[in-house]
């Protein structure tokens, strides 16, 4: 029997518990049982010692996130309920162990098979890493223990419990959360961190990996930390000559105490990793980089705006940066993301020295070539004869019904710092009528440069 009272043939909600899988700091994971389907998952109970408001929140909140994940690297769940008033959730069972006992088992292999072995743990991380980070999430926990390695050699990053989300914090500002004997130096200043803290975190489970030991051994608490903030650890091939040059590279930059100093992004590393496994030898220009590197909060944001589109909700997303900041990228995702969902796309640019020059190519798209227009927009993009000077109001009642047939719909207007008073009042009048008094589902995607 359990010391907190459960045992095997108990029932939560459809399933029954076959034995205890393992123990945490706030939850026990148990081995159990579908009723209906009779497949075997695992289930995470909260502690009776864990029933505070703020272990609660973690844990509602670890399930949320995980529920919006799916990659083939991170732990997949299936619901959530309770049980005599303690929360659990069910998520798949993973048949392996954790990194600490695969290290264990790699000590023993010849020094070349080991650290493919250890390549090939850290790309499957690093592209968990990219998927979480691509969100807007920061995991703040990765450590050996949270990364379980199943029988086939695929990696499961696991422990949503301390994650960081767009718009929701749970720590108070200043607290440290993590585990002390892998956490960036930022985290343990309390600082706030983005993504380049899990990959600090990152490059202490890669030391261990390559050379057996952690960057940094203390005995007491205040030792893990003033080493992490004021000491470099040694290179790994200082430790262990076999290992290979580009691992050690990498492990090293991973573990640079300012987080501009690491990798950009995961999938800045992946992009590294990647080229060496394809066997490419150079960059071409034109192609680089071959996926979006950096700007997580940006990526969030907008998939998060193209998400709500499809569920019906509008919304109006600006862009400003110089040139190189990556704007042309962030539209490309937002296209490509809008195609996959059959969501449509009307794209303008401001580069035009002609009245409404932003929306002409709009309404090319909402209208193409032979298409009939309302005589007043006929007058005002097509170059059409009028019998006189053309209201505005008219035009943008006009075009905001050619638009509304359309609906969902992503209008991109870029070079916005170019717009003529035509494009401006007509995109200040669709805003209003569109999003602020009827809530439309269209998405308003604009970019243009820094005014000043």
């Amino acid at each position: 029997m359990n010391r907190f009272g459960i045992q095997p043939g108990d029932v939560f909600g459809g399933y029954r518990v076959i034995e205890e899988a393992g123990r945490g700091g706030m939850a026990t994971v148990l081995k159990v049982q579908h009723l209906e389907t009779e497949e075997i998952r695992a289930l995470k109970i909260l502690m009776p010692t864990s029933q505070d408001e703020e272990s609660i929140a973690r844990f509602d909140a670890e399930f949320k996130v995980l529920s919006m994940l799916t990659h083939q690297n991170i732990t997949r769940v299936f619901e959530s309920g309770t049980h005599e008033g303690r929360a659990f959730f069910v998520m798949e069972l993973v048949h392996g162990h954790d990194l600490r006992k695969e290290l264990e088992e790699w000590r023993v292999l010849p020094h070349q098979q080991r650290f493919q072995k250890v390549e090939a743990v850290l790309v499957q991380l690093v592209s968990a890493l990219s998927y979480v980070h691509d969100r807007g999430l920061v995991h703040r926990d990765i450590s050996p223990g949270n990364i379980m390695v199943s029988n086939d050699g695929s990696v499961k990053l696991m422990d949503f419990g301390v994650v960081k989300t767009p718009g929701a914090e749970l720590t108070a500002v200043g607290e440290m959360v993590g585990t002390v004997a892998y956490m960036a130096p930022e985290q343990i200043r309390g600082d706030d961190v983005d993504a380049r803290a899990d990959l600090y975190s990152m490059g202490t489970v890669l030391y261990l990996l390559l050379t057996g030991r952690r960057p940094f051994n203390a005995r007491t608490l205040a030792g893990y930390l003033e080493k992490h903030l004021n000491l470099n650890p040694r290179p790994p091939r200082e430790v262990d000559p076999f290992v290979p040059t580009h691992l050690n590279d990498i492990c090293v930059r991973l573990l640079a105490k300012n987080p501009r100093e690491r990798f950009g992004s995961a999938n800045h590393l992946l992009n590294v990793l990647d080229r060496r496994q394809e066997g490419v030898a150079r960059i071409n220009p034109k192609n680089w980089p071959p996926r979006l590197v950096g700007r997580q909060r940006e990526q969030a944001a907008l998939r998060e705006a193209v998400t709500s589109l499809a569920a019906g909700k509008g919304g109006a997303v600006l862009l400003e940066g110089i040139t190189g900041y990556g704007k042309a990228r962030l539209f490309a995702e937002v296209i490509a993301r809008a195609a996959e969902q059959g969501i449509s796309i009307a794209r303008g640019n401001c580069s035009e020295n002609q009245e409404y020059g932003g929306f002409r190519g709009v309404l090319d798209d909402l209208a193409p070539e032979g298409v009939p227009l309302p005589p007043v927009l006929e007058a005002s993009f097509r170059d059409g004869e009028s019998q006189g000077p053309i209201e505005p109001y008219a035009v943008h009642v006009a075009f905001r019904e050619i638009l509304s047939a359309n609906f969902p719909r992503i209008v991109v207007i870029d070079n916005l710092q170019f717009a003529d008073r035509g494009t401006t009042d007509l995109l200040l009048y669709l805003h209003r009528n569109c999003l602020q008094l009827n809530q439309e589902p269209v998405l308003f995607l604009l970019g243009r440069l820094p005014l000043f």
